[in-house]
């Protein structure tokens, strides 16, 4: 009887983990120099600029900081950021929507990192 519930345990682990998806962090050698020189101009919209223009939404973008070293610091949100105007570039977009960041500070199993900062915005190109 033991036995099942320590295996049934191990199952329900091995599930949760496996269905968490990390989100890879995008690498700046392998992106393309138009979308690097795309982010180096790309604005944070805010709600009150995006209501004056005319903006398609092209999706949701997330970004990711890791900090896989020692000791638990608090990670920055600007790298997080690059990250998340570099998956809209991909996506062809001009602009973000205001972002939203979440700090962990704690061991990360999904990325496998010391702590993490992730952010989230949708993707918007200019009409």
């Amino acid at each position: 009887m033991r036995t099942t519930r320590v295996g049934t345990m191990l199952l329900a682990s091995l599930a949760i983990v496996a269905c968490a998806t990390p989100l890879p962090q995008i690498d700046y050698y392998d992106v393309d120099t138009q979308a690097l020189r795309k982010i180096r101009t790309m604005r944070v919209i805010d709600d009150a600029s995006r209501a004056q223009n005319e903006y398609r939404v092209l999706g949701k973008v997330r970004g990711l900081y890791c900090d896989r070293t020692p000791p638990y610091a608090v990670t920055p949100e600007g790298t997080a950021i690059d990250q998340v105007k570099l998956r809209a570039a991909m996506k062809g977009a001009d602009h973000i929507a205001t972002p939203a960041c979440e700090t962990r500070t704690t061991w990360d199993f999904t990325n496998n990192c010391f702590s993490t900062v992730t952010c989230t915005a949708e993707a918007l190109a200019a009409d």
